[in-house]
């Protein structure tokens, strides 16, 4: 699978992880950054991450694969809840 764990992203933006996850929502809801993926603990998708990266933390548009991948994560959330 690719993917970034927690200490991956905290070495991307530099920053110790703690910190990373104070800053998440913050990202997520106000640049686009990548949600976590759905069931897993503190893993984000790689390809997702390194697009906003790409798009210099601008919410790049969703390939078709993507908008798959969202709507399978959104049956996951609803089937299983979130944690």
């Amino acid at each position: 699978m690719s993917t970034y764990t927690l200490p991956q992203l905290a070495a991307l933006f530099q920053r110790h992880p703690k910190r990373v996850l104070e800053l998440l929502p913050e990202l997520q809801n106000s640049h686009g950054f990548p949600r976590r993926l759905p069931a897993l603990r503190n893993v984000w998708s790689k390809p997702a991450v390194d697009r906003w990266f790409e798009m210099n933390g601008e919410a790049a548009e969703p390939s078709p694969g993507m908008v798959a991948a969202t709507a399978a994560a959104d049956v996951l959330q609803q089937r299983y809840g979130r944690e």
